[in-house]
């Protein structure tokens, strides 16, 4: 997989998990997400995600309501899968200083470089 890395804040503006599947907009609609979060910041909405079974699989929109734009994960992944259950992207928060996205779609890619203008490449 390639990919590109984003720092999480612009300023006082958070980039959330939100933000992210936003940006990538209907290339995620039809996959199949794994979060697993190592630590989240305290903030209200915080406590639905530290209670989600670890082999929970989500849509796109209950994944959404679960991490409205104020909850900030410090360490975690998120992972989607395709109907054939192979992995499509992995969006992966990184001390809560930047996020790192994978994956072979060159389109989801391009939407984060396109809206972050400072994602730098991931070494391969």
């Amino acid at each position: 997989m390639k990919g590109v890395s984003i720092q999480s804040w612009n300023g006082t503006h958070y980039i959330s998990l939100a933000e992210l599947l936003l940006v990538i907009g209907v290339l995620v609609l039809r996959l199949k997400w794994r979060l697993r979060v190592d630590e989240v910041a305290i903030e209200p909405g915080a406590e639905a995600i530290n209670g989600l079974p670890c082999d929970a699989t989500l849509n796109v929109f209950e994944l959404l309501q679960l991490i409205t734009p104020r909850v900030q994960i410090i360490d975690g992944e998120c992972s989607a899968y395709d109907a054939a259950d192979q992995l499509v992207v992995i969006l992966r928060a990184v001390d809560g200083s930047s996020w790192d996205v994978e994956t072979n779609d060159s389109k989801i890619i391009q939407s984060i470089a396109n809206m972050y203008p400072d994602a730098v490449p991931l070494p391969t």
